[in-house]
């Protein structure tokens, strides 16, 4: 669980795992390559675009484990918008700082 670090049941809402992280890293360095060899961003943006998924998943964990289930409103589907456009927001801010 990503707030007490203790072990849970696999599909637990804000569980995490080091697999689980380890393929949405590579799934995000995927893209941004793609992104790259295409000539859209620099490798600086593929940095960019790895930190922003990074924080916007782990937001969307700490979602889950704290409030989702809580919150009648908030569904599945609330929350993966909740997550895209905090990394969106995350990447804007990256690339003005950058």
């Amino acid at each position: 669980m990503i707030t007490t670090l203790q072990p849970v049941a696999p599909g637990t809402e804000g569980a995490v795992s080091l697999e689980g992280t380890l393929a949405g890293i590579a799934g995000s360095l995927a893209l941004a390559s793609v992104a790259w060899g295409c000539g859209l961003i620099s490798v600086v943006g593929v940095g960019i675009c790895l930190v922003a998924a990074f924080v916007a998943t782990t937001v969307e964990s700490l979602i889950g484990a704290t409030v989702e289930e809580q919150l009648g409103w908030l569904t599945h589907d609330l929350v993966n918008i909740i997550n895209t456009t905090i990394g969106a927001l995350v990447a804007l801010a990256l690339g003005f700082l950058l």
